[in-house]
């Protein structure tokens, strides 16, 4: 697999994705931006882990959601969402052929991020069965293999 290189600007205006073939520059927003960086997060965490511990984990899992299981509500929250507006200036291009000339305005555009409510639900019990699956792969990858990450 070739390394990936993840790059943006401080304004998280443009971001690169390189690899040692490619180059690519895609513009980005915020939620983008959020988006990508979880699934690098995913990526990463699931290709380190090891068979065996996502063994454990499974058992570990199953068991610990019949003990705590899911509780789902619903929750309103301000979801922030962009546009593109105009900025108030235009880019002119001219140019000529003979006794004819040809402009070409653009107009410029910005980022607007504006807020709108919208309703997601939640698992009120997620964290806390998490973090017991977390500490049972743990034990379980201990005194199987002696270590926690079951190697």
């Amino acid at each position: 697999m070739k390394p990936l290189v993840l790059s943006f600007t401080s304004d998280f205006t443009y971001c690169s994705i390189k690899s040692m073939r490619k180059s690519s520059r895609i513009k980005c927003n915020v939620g983008s931006m959020k988006k990508l960086t979880l699934i690098a997060v995913c990526i990463i965490l699931a290709s380190c882990s090891t068979p065996q511990f996502r063994e454990e984990q499974s058992i570990c899992k199953a068991t610990w959601m019949k003990k705590i299981p899911p509780r789902l509500e619903q929750e309103s929250y301000m979801m922030v969402q962009s546009r593109q507006v105009p900025s108030g200036s235009i880019t002119c291009t001219t140019s000529g052929y003979g006794n004819y000339a040809y402009t070409d305005c653009n107009q410029m555009m910005k980022t607007e991020y504006y807020n709108v409510p919208a309703v997601r639900t939640v698992d009120r019990n997620g964290s806390r069965r998490d973090r017991e699956i977390a500490s049972c792969t743990r034990q379980r990858c201990n005194k199987k293999y002696g270590n926690a990450k079951c190697e």
